[in-house]
């Protein structure tokens, strides 16, 4: 790794400096704010020692076969207080490449290592990798000096190929165990969509991802990639690679099985098994409303490539070695989004289970503020769902659905439900509960994303950090509340309130 690498090094310890300073020098920057830590005479003065300070943390603490999970979240907890704009641009305009390529081959070392982490912490190694990814989305977006896209007013269809158009987006990152990239047969792709039951998705576990959807590559045996995916509008189809990879991603990791016969196996075992199962007048097979992975008669996303492996080795290799832990709790929205607490296979757990390896990692820069604020907003709601009682208000949308639900049959009355909020996307099968809750969630979760785009509007081309944007989705819900209370103006609030809030100014049944 590069030299220019110490201004992350500096970010991920804070006791770093010890090699050229007393012990009581030492000491006293182990207590040191980040901020005194990333000073501009720390990016000019430091060197390599930062990177060694770097992998002798992780490796103590990762690979620790006592406190490894306390261990790791004290790491992971150093790099998520870091601001990365404290940063200077002049230096991230120097060598943002050289750093973006460093924190990519830390995560690509670290997963050849997941081996030797005890599974019981490999969940925040996990973490750790998607913290570095905050601060690589920072750096890429300054470097390569990205106009932010709303991922919600691209065209997809219109945008070239990632990783296979490779001249039109930013590098991508490669395993650099190979020399070039391929997809082959029983790849698993793990993917980021840009709609908010993606950032729900991606926001709903206890530890965060920023990956929200499973894509299992296929080979019929005629040479040509193709997928296997399952989404929630269409049930299970075989993809051509081109309309996989252009669905509307924000994010892109292949992951490769390390048995390669294996792979091949699941290949052809689960091509067989899809192509004997889906109806023949759709072509599809049903989605899996339930969410219920150990029944394989409908399938979810990430289903399909535990299902493949699992029948591949006869159930010998079940996703994943690390699961994720549910945090939604409250039946109202558990109910309604068909989640339950407890333990979760999540896209992201892939990258810390030890029977693949990362081959390809891909960010979209033009669209990762827009996720940040997505994921951040909707993590925000889950927190107030969770903490502070707050509920998902009725509203036109939701009650739209709830009337035209039992005739969705007539084809004519359920697209107009495309009148409100574009609910004529969802499948008429799917489930009443499912479509009410992604009603209120759409309504809700859109005010509060305006809101915050129209404050943003106000700086253009300024880069938004997760601190600052936490910062201000605080402020905002405080000052509605308020507003709410007081009986003036309020926007979230008419939609998205405490249970209590309602009774106590209002007098409302729940």
């Amino acid at each position: 790794m590069s030299k220019y690498f110490l201004v992350f090094l500096a970010l991920l310890t804070t006791h770093a400096c010890s090699h050229k300073n007393s012990d009581s020098h030492s000491a006293a920057r182990s207590t040191a704010s980040l901020n005194e830590l990333l000073s501009e005479s720390v990016f000019q003065t430091t060197n390599l020692q930062w990177l060694r300070n770097l992998d002798s943390q992780y490796q103590a603490a990762a690979l620790s076969p006592t406190n490894c999970a306390q261990n790791m979240k004290n790491l992971v907890e150093s790099v998520a207080r870091f601001n990365p704009a404290l940063l200077q641009k002049s230096w991230i305009e120097s060598y943002g490449s050289i750093a973006i390529k460093d924190l990519a081959n830390f995560r690509f070392t670290a997963n050849t290592q997941i081996s030797q982490v005890p599974v019981s912490c490999r969940v925040y190694a996990g973490d750790l990798f998607g913290r570095l990814r905050d601060i690589e989305d920072y750096v890429g977006e300054t470097y390569y000096k990205i106009h932010p896209l709303q991922g919600d007013k691209v065209d997809f269809k219109k945008q070239a190929v990632p990783l296979l158009e490779t001249t039109k987006y930013n590098p991508y990152h490669l395993n650099p165990k190979y020399k070039d990239f391929q997809f082959q047969p029983g790849d698993i792709m793990i993917t980021r969509g840009i709609s908010f039951m993606s950032a729900a998705i991606a926001q709903s576990t206890t530890l965060p991802s920023k990956f929200s959807h499973g894509v299992f590559v296929y080979d019929d045996g005629s040479g040509k990639i193709q997928t296997i995916e399952s989404y929630i509008q269409t049930g299970v189809e075989f993809f051509s690679i081109e309309d996989a990879l252009k669905n509307e991603n924000a994010r892109i990791m292949v992951f490769r099985a390390k048995d390669p016969s294996l792979a091949q196996k699941a290949n052809d075992m689960m091509g067989e098994e899809i192509k004997s199962r889906r109806d023949k007048k759709t072509g599809s097979l049903t989605y899996d409303y339930d969410a219920n992975i150990e029944d394989h008669s409908r399938l979810t996303c990430i289903e399909i490539p535990y299902a493949a492996f699992e029948l591949a080795s006869k159930d010998s290799v079940k996703m994943p070695q690390a699961p994720s832990e549910m945090m939604l709790k409250k039946k109202d929205i558990t109910q309604g989004l068909k989640v339950k607490p407890g333990p979760i296979f999540s896209p992201f757990n892939l990258e810390t289970d030890d029977r693949f390896e990362l081959v390809v990692d891909w960010t979209d820069y033009r669209l990762s503020q827009d996720q940040r604020n997505k994921d951040l907003l909707v993590r925000k709601m889950f927190d107030l769902i969770e903490n502070e009682d707050y509920v998902i208000q009725e509203n036109m949308n939701s009650i739209a659905a709830r009337a035209i639900w039992k005739s969705r049959s007539i084809k004519p009355l359920w697209s107009l439900l495309g009148g409100f909020g574009n609910l004529n996307k969802l499948p008429a099968e799917m489930p009443l509960q499912q479509i009410t809750i992604t009603a209120k969630l759409y309504k809700s979760a859109g005010i509060f994303l305006q809101a915050l785009r129209d404050w943003q509007a106000k700086t253009p081309g300024k880069i938004y950090t997760n601190q600052e944007i936490r910062r201000w989705l605080d402020e905002y819900v405080a000052r509605d509340r308020e507003n709410y209370i007081q009986r003036r103006r309020a926007d979230l609030h008419i939609y998205f309130r405490p249970f209590s809030l309602r009774q106590q100014h209002f007098g409302e049944g729940a």
